[in-house]
């Protein structure tokens, strides 16, 4: 079940543009949700 507010366009964004630099830097194995959200500027529990 999906809890707290939606995403915004641009906080999705941000985020989708963050998770494809890591993963195309760090590889499928190497990608942790950590790095994602530092870069996107969100708390890991946002993504």
């Amino acid at each position: 079940m999906r809890r707290g507010r939606k995403k915004s366009p641009e906080k999705r964004k941000n985020i989708t543009q963050a998770a494809i630099t890591v993963f195309s830097r760090e590889g499928y194995h190497g990608a942790r949700i950590k790095d994602i959200a530092k870069i996107a500027g969100v708390a890991e529990g946002t993504i």
